[in-house]
């Protein structure tokens, strides 16, 4: 429990939450053309748009219907909602990652060679 984020603040899920509806904004881009717009132009891209933002959203309502994390990890309560999150977090990455790049033709990775 000591090596969660946030652990003082006892902000993790919010945090998580935060961090979920940011990059909502920033795939939607609201009423703007954004990435979902793109995405959903290229055959098959509808459907990943699609689950992507199911599954944000479904991370979101995770978020909210979970007690503070560090007091729960400390106790060893019922972790099964975290391991959910954990895992709607896990298929986003996996979407972005592997499959929206894809359609995109895009990296997620970082560019060692620009000197940074």
């Amino acid at each position: 429990p000591f090596r969660v984020e946030s652990r003082r603040s006892r902000r993790s899920l919010a945090n998580i939450h935060a961090n979920l509806a940011g990059i909502e904004t920033l795939f939607t881009a609201g009423s703007d053309y954004g990435i979902e717009d793109y995405l959903r132009s290229l055959d098959g891209g509808a459907h990943l748009a699609d689950q992507f933002i199911f599954e944000l959203r479904k991370g979101q309502q995770q978020t909210l219907s979970l007690e503070a994390l560090f007091p729960a990890l400390q106790a060893n309560n019922n972790l099964q909602g975290y391991q959910e999150l954990l895992n709607t977090i896990q298929r986003l990455t996996e979407l972005l990652d592997s499959k929206i790049a894809a359609e995109l033709g895009i990296s997620t990775g970082l560019n060692f060679n620009d000197g940074d």
